[in-house]
């Protein structure tokens, strides 16, 4: 916890933190975590909180809230799930009412904001734990998708219930996987969150679009629940400025022949196909072989920004 408390303390005053813990019943565990917030230093922008148990038949009470803080919810017909965002009082925000994952057995709400003329979208998830999530996927895909195509920065956060740290085990979370990274959405932890006597897991993790921001993502410390608080830190919520270098392949001794027998070499070395080895698993490693013999026979080098693809001799490689 103070390595958290050191990290808060460290930020600037334009950086965003954001904090999620899986609370497992917000009434009980209420005072828990006013004591977390308030021994952060630099108290969280907005923190997420899912499986608050809270139900859809009660009235939220005084005493689940938490000073300086807005909260909006999204709660449960169940004995477990539930969702909430509290967001600092100095933060302008909007509930997206119309962005929702509209599936069963699952809470969700979504706020957007903007810090510095930067628009941000954080949702929090609770998805039950269901043998079947092709369904939870499908629309949290398309949300992501949506959000891409609006040029919105999202952070999204919650417990997912599907395992990531079961990435090369099972086809289904390397596919689940494998498809959020198909939609320029990144993991900021892999490390476990939840633990038990007899298990350690990651189903709590944060996903976002956003890579251009400095940020730092951990893990806390903290006796809250069997869950462990998770938190990103923005560094500066202010836009980065475009860097306008680029790099260009040198093809000027570059050979067809000579690189295709290479890389024919260098794939039959490495690949070894058989039942157990998953696809997923061949496609890296062709990609990853693929672009080191292309280093061998056409590296990277530094381009003027004056200077222009069109004034290097190229080789167009894609009939090879």
């Amino acid at each position: 916890m103070n390595e958290t408390i050191d990290l808060f303390n460290q930020c600037e005053k334009d950086s965003f933190s954001i904090v999620h813990i899986d609370i497992r019943s917000l009434s009980k565990n209420i005072f828990k975590l006013i004591d977390f917030v308030s021994q952060s230093g630099k108290q969280p922008d907005v923190t997420a909180v899912s499986e608050t148990k809270h139900k859809q038949t009660h009235q939220i009470s005084y005493n689940i809230s938490l000073c300086g803080y807005n909260f909006v919810h999204a709660d449960t017909d169940k004995n477990a799930g539930g969702v909430g965002l509290y967001i600092k009082n100095s933060i302008d925000f909007l509930v997206l009412s119309n962005l929702k994952l509209n599936i069963e057995n699952c809470e969700n709400i979504w706020i957007e904001l903007q810090l510095n003329n930067r628009k941000f979208t954080i949702g929090v998830v609770y998805r039950h734990p269901t043998p079947n999530y092709d369904i939870f996927s499908d629309e949290l895909f398309a949300i992501i998708d949506h959000l891409n195509n609006a040029n919105y920065m999202h952070y999204i956060c919650g417990d997912f219930n599907i395992y990531l740290l079961k990435y090369f085990s099972q086809m289904s979370v390397a596919n689940y996987a494998d498809t959020l990274q198909s939609l320029s959405c990144k993991v900021l932890l892999d490390k476990p969150t939840r633990l038990t006597g007899t298990s350690a897991t990651l189903i709590d993790p944060f996903y976002t679009n956003d890579h251009t921001s400095e940020i730092i993502s951990g893990i806390s410390v903290y006796d809250l629940s069997d869950h462990l608080p998770i938190f990103i830190i923005l560094k500066s919520t202010k836009p980065r400025k475009t860097f306008y270098g680029y790099k260009i392949r040198d093809m000027r001794a570059f050979k067809a022949n000579d690189f295709v027998l290479d890389l024919q070499e260098h794939l039959s070395l490495k690949l070894n196909f058989d039942n157990s080895t998953f696809v997923n698993e061949h496609l890296k490693l062709l990609y990853k072989t693929f672009h080191e013999v292309l280093e061998i026979h056409a590296p990277l080098c530094n381009a003027s920004e004056k200077k222009t693809v069109a004034k290097k001799t190229l080789v167009n490689i894609q009939n090879l």
